[in-house]
């Protein structure tokens, strides 16, 4: 991917067009942020879970690529909102391979759930109890 392309990338993954082109300022001609680190973010948007990407997307507009992205990891690590829509994700997951018969995959997702409540933040544990009670009312609909 040529340059242009990794930041046209990265641009519409975050909507980040300053940090995206930005030039350097300190003397040489070029992009302040190279072609590794906007690669390093692309990355780590497209891996991280759906529920993620948008809080990836504002740190790294707020931040740039190369602080944004551990920003993003610390503020997705505590979002609350986050263990919910993860733990819901997990959850319907879980139905899917239960209704085809893949058992292994219902434990994997069913375990995702559980950890999404394994943190420090009390608020985060309670968002995602949270979520696992609004799947079981909802399931007898």
């Amino acid at each position: 991917m040529d340059t242009l392309e990794l930041r046209r990338r990265y641009v519409q993954l975050t909507d980040d067009a300053e940090n995206a082109y930005a030039l350097r300022e300190d003397g040489p001609e070029g992009y302040k942020y190279s072609d590794a680190t906007i690669q390093r973010a692309i990355d780590e948007i497209e891996s991280a879970r759906l529920s993620a990407r948008p809080i990836y997307g504002d740190t790294m507009a707020s931040y740039g690529p190369r602080a944004g992205v551990g920003m993003g990891r610390m503020r997705y690590m505590n979002s609350p909102s986050a263990a919910y829509e993860n733990a819901q994700e997990d959850l319907m997951d879980a139905d899917m391979a239960y209704s085809r018969g893949d058992y292994g995959q219902m434990m994997r997702s069913l375990g995702g759930a559980a950890m999404q409540g394994v943190t420090m933040n009390p608020v985060r544990r309670a968002s995602a109890l949270m979520s696992l009670v609004d799947y079981l009312r909802n399931r007898g609909k």
